[in-house]
């Protein structure tokens, strides 16, 4: 995999200044969307949870403003992981053309759409850290770990990229399963709410969900000054690393077989 990578890299970098290009082709605005619409977000999300819904984190968020921007980072993660959950299952069927074309490497497209996909997460937690700043001040020290504990993440989002982009050529049904189901994991995780808010009976499915760790992660070395359990996190990346290995080899594997279904 990275020996493939490596060598297209230049065409990696085109495709997903492409992929950031065409997001945005057409508007008056154009790429400045990319920072008004993570903005328009909080502000809304601000309203509803912390105006009209009053949620409260425990763990040291006693005010609004920090209570908003803790549900805000928990949507910057989850957004991170549904622009590409929802795309991958038509990725190869919107891109035809290079399937075709037997030297083209089919493996950069799901890649290319992961990292324009982190690059607007990029610019989420960017703006997280402007947000802290003006209204509540200096992140503690470990908020410097922010960028380790997403590794996890990061690895398991690309390798779910590949994983439906694949089946999405051979079940294009996929492309209607997915929605539902990206919007009963934004709900059954802890992103609107705490963890501690779930009762006890159901608790365990949520810490199941594979989002419950990364999001908590997240908000302890971000807002609550805590530094996340190296050993946990340490397996984290390992399983995913993994699960991106089998996804990447089911890709090759069924790729072969694109031309001849498409």
């Amino acid at each position: 995999m990275q020996v493939s990578i490596l060598q297209h890299r230049s065409l990696l970098r085109d495709f997903v200044r492409r992929d950031l290009a065409t997001k945005f082709r057409g508007s008056v605005l154009g790429s400045i969307w990319m920072v008004v619409t993570p903005i328009l977000t909080l502000v809304v999300y601000f309203f509803v949870f912390s105006v009209v819904f009053k949620a409260r984190w425990s763990n040291g968020t006693a005010g609004s403003s920090e209570s908003a921007l803790v549900l805000f980072s928990g949507l910057i993660t989850y957004t991170f992981f549904s622009e590409c959950f929802l795309r991958a299952p038509m990725l190869m069927r919107e891109n035809p053309n290079f399937i075709k074309k037997v030297v083209f490497p089919l493996e950069i497209l799901p890649l290319a759409i992961t990292l324009s996909a982190l690059v607007n997460a990029a610019i989420g937690y960017g703006l997280l850290l402007v947000f802290f700043l003006i209204f509540v001040g200096l992140p503690p020290l470990t908020a410097i770990a922010l960028p380790v504990v997403l590794l996890p993440m990061f690895f398991a989002v690309l390798g779910v990229a590949y994983l439906l982009s694949s089946l999405g050529v051979y079940l294009p049904d996929m492309k209607l399963a997915v929605p539902p189901i990206a919007m009963a994991l934004m709900y059954l995780s802890p992103i609107f709410y705490p963890l501690e808010m779930v009762p006890k009976v159901l608790r365990p499915m949520v810490g199941w969900n594979p989002f419950t760790p990364v999001l908590e992660n997240v908000r302890h070395v971000f807002f609550f000054g805590s530094w996340p359990d190296w050993t946990g996190l340490a397996i984290q990346v390992a399983v995913s690393l993994l699960f991106l290995r089998v996804c990447y080899w089911f890709f090759m594997k069924t790729k072969k077989g694109f031309p001849d279904v498409l």
